[in-house]
């Protein structure tokens, strides 16, 4: 079985973890970013896992993030979540 990286398992939920890139932790303000994927089954999770690690991968490698604020990156990621 693959071992999905972005993945936590708490007691209730599965939940999505990435950390931030170095350069960036001080415009998103956090070191990882976190969020529950809202569901209990890890073959529902893995998918929107991955999903939400590629958009995210975008949004770090995006060019013009810098220019970004951290309420805009924040409302970025939560419209993918």
């Amino acid at each position: 079985m693959s071992h999905c990286t972005y993945l936590i398992q708490l007691p209730s939920s599965y939940y999505f973890r990435i950390r931030v890139p170095p350069y960036l932790q001080p415009i998103v303000g956090k070191k990882e970013i976190r969020y529950s994927l809202r569901c209990g089954s890890l073959v529902k999770a893995k998918p929107k896992a991955r999903l939400l690690a590629g958009k995210i991968q975008q949004l770090f490698t995006y060019r013009d993030i810098m220019s970004l604020s951290q309420e805009q990156i924040q409302g970025i990621i939560s419209n993918y979540v």
